[in-house]
């Protein structure tokens, strides 16, 4: 007998695959240049600029970031106009 799942299991799945993607593809935003923008995206962001002077861009969205090298008077974070 085959089973076949139900629209909610498949959901439910579905959503769990989605929230481990976002993690493999949007945690970690680290990059090796100098003078970067980052920017983060819809899920829980690490953001790493790197040595140079680093702008980090937060826009709106469902997600949360975390600025784990900021270097106080060489790098910048600005904010959409949008986030309010």
């Amino acid at each position: 007998m085959i089973m076949v799942p139900t629209d909610n299991q498949v959901r439910q799945h579905f959503l769990k695959l989605k929230d481990h993607l976002e993690q493999v593809v949007y945690s970690l935003i680290q990059t090796e240049c100098r003078d970067t923008i980052v920017a983060g995206g819809d899920s829980v962001d690490q953001m790493w600029g790197g040595e140079g002077r680093d702008t980090f861009q937060l826009t709106r969205g469902r997600g949360v970031a975390y600025i784990n090298d900021f270097q106080d008077g060489l790098d910048h974070i600005t904010c959409s106009m949008q986030l309010v």
